[in-house]
């Protein structure tokens, strides 16, 4: 998806993609290169509340996963962290988060981001969750209050938060919520 959307932003704009496992920063980061897309910087960093280090649980059995730099001595891995408001992004009118299932520490991390009203696709991971009905309230909660007006995966609709249909949201086992700025909808 990188490579697209650093196509469609042209010479003149910008994609900034970050990942947590630095070895597939550096593959994303390589296409990009490959296809003549100057545009494009990947940083080897999840995306969450707060700017650090988190330890996550390893699937042994991954390849991409047996880098050593990233083990912790008992096997799992520590990543770095950054919450997108320290990450000095400047202007940003299009954010995609897929983020494995940390989609409202994201959205936290982005408060500042998020004033801006860029465009969001949100991909969330309710099967993930334990409680995706929280989760997908919590989604709700962390976006801007009154500035977007949502549309669900292939839905040609767009609605005011209140009018979302969150039972049908929290069914899906991983939905994309598109949400669109209302200043932008002339």
């Amino acid at each position: 998806m990188t490579v697209l959307f650093g196509q469609k932003a042209g010479p003149a704009g910008r994609v900034t993609a970050f990942d947590a496992l630095p070895f597939n920063a550096g593959v994303v980061q390589r296409n990009a290169e490959l296809n003549g897309l100057a545009n494009v910087v990947t940083h080897g960093k999840a995306v969450g509340q707060k700017t650090g280090t988190h330890k996550v649980l390893a699937p042994h059995s991954n390849v991409i996963l047996n880098d050593i730099n990233v083990h912790a001595p008992d096997g799992d891995l520590v990543v770095e962290v950054i919450a997108l408001d320290d990450a000095d992004l400047g202007k940003v009118d299009f954010l995609k988060i897929d983020v494995e299932g940390h989609e409202v520490a994201a959205l936290k991390g982005a408060r500042g981001v998020l004033q801006q009203l860029p465009f969001i696709d949100i991909e969330i991971h309710n099967f993930m969750q334990v409680d995706a009905r929280a989760h997908c309230f919590a989604i709700m909660e962390a976006l801007p209050a009154g500035g977007y007006v949502f549309s669900i995966d292939e839905d040609p609709e767009w609605h005011e938060a209140h009018e979302i249909d969150m039972n049908y949201l929290i069914g899906l086992p991983n939905p994309h919520l598109l949400a669109k700025p209302k200043q932008r909808m002339l």
